[in-house]
């Protein structure tokens, strides 16, 4: 798997989706969030390591101009105390300016593999970003498919269909990589099933479909070659998450968007 490449690719591709007058609302939106003190709003409208990595990630493949130099004064301000999923982030963006030297990164990157559990799938996405930059091919390959057959192994008693939907997600791509196939097949099954006839994905059984469900559903079919069938809904159903603030929401109806969920829109758009 080479998952940054194939996440700037998505990325580039849903943006290509767009026409230039809604790509120049979506990204004034975007821009509008960089905070005075350099970083970009999380949800209670403060900089926010988590939201600035994708702000930073829709930014540069879009090509729009941003104050790097205020933001990254505000990330390496903010690094020396930062932990979990906000210290990867602060990780990627410092490794993206320079400012990280790729020894001291790796350091802190077998940290991070040594306190990820099987239930930290999230954390396990991001730091898989990490290894991808900081360890040769061979060895990032070796070490994901060595976590993906200890990861599947403990989740083989597990009651599969209680999963949510981007842990099922993150469970289909380690068993593509491992060569699962029992596995493999059971993670399909299970996100059919979370599939709704009025469009998207749902993140559990019985309930309305979101954004972030939806958008990793399409993105690891497209990364694993699994062929299926996006019809009208699907697209649909995306294009309702944009509000009127420019980006895009967790769902259809919610009033106001976010950097997270707008970036799921373009992974979403690129992987149709």
């Amino acid at each position: 798997m080479q998952l940054l490449k194939d996440m700037q690719l998505a990325v580039k591709q849903g943006i290509s989706a767009l026409d230039f007058s809604a790509l120049a609302e979506l990204f004034s939106s975007v821009l509008s969030l960089q905070c005075s003190e350099g970083g970009f709003c999380g949800l209670d409208g403060k900089s926010d390591l988590y939201y600035s990595y994708f702000a930073v990630f829709m930014l540069e493949a879009h090509g729009s101009e941003y104050d790097v130099d205020l933001l990254m004064q505000w990330v390496c301000r903010e690094f020396p105390k930062s932990h979990g999923v906000d210290r990867i982030c602060a990780e990627l963006l410092l490794l993206r300016s320079g400012k990280r030297s790729k020894s001291a990164a790796r350091l802190s990157l077998l940290k991070s593999l040594l306190r990820i559990g099987p239930a930290d799938s999230y954390k396990l996405f991001l730091t898989s970003l990490l290894m991808e930059q900081l360890l040769p091919e061979g060895i990032n390959r070796f070490l994901l498919k060595r976590a993906a057959v200890s990861t599947l192994k403990r989740r083989a008693s597990d009651d599969f269909s209680s999963l949510s939907t981007p842990v099922a997600v993150v469970c289909l791509l380690l068993a593509s990589e491992s060569g699962d196939a029992v596995a493999l097949e059971r993670m399909q099954t299970l996100l059919t099933q979370r599939h709704r006839s009025s469009g998207g994905y749902s993140s559990a059984p019985g309930i309305s479909a979101d954004l972030l469900s939806t958008s990793v559903v399409l993105f690891a079919y497209s990364l694993c070659e699994i062929s299926i069938t996006v019809d009208k809904n699907d697209r649909a159903f995306i294009e309702l998450c944009w509000q009127d603030d420019g980006l895009f929401s967790s769902a259809p109806g919610q009033v106001d968007g976010d950097l997270e969920h707008t970036f799921y829109a373009l992974l979403a758009l690129g992987s149709i």
